[in-house]
């Protein structure tokens, strides 16, 4: 279930050998690989991160000429 939840959010297998990577998202039947990892949580936060949005302040020097 963990797995199939993880491809909803865009995640892919983390290997396809039977290596164990400790997490759901590999084909390891090992008992340590039943929840996320840390990766895991990582992805979806990377995929879906919000890059249109302009940073808080811009770094460099400003003029301001004339005045009121």
């Amino acid at each position: 279930m963990c797995q199939e939840i993880g491809h909803l959010f865009g995640l892919g297998h983390t290997s396809e050998d039977g290596s164990t990577q400790n997490t759901c998202m590999d084909y390891s039947n090992s008992p340590t690989s039943t929840a996320p990892n840390q990766h895991d949580y990582d992805q979806p936060a990377a995929i879906y991160a919000h890059t249109d949005v302009p940073p808080l302040s811009v770094a460099g020097r400003f003029r301001v000429r004339g005045g009121w």
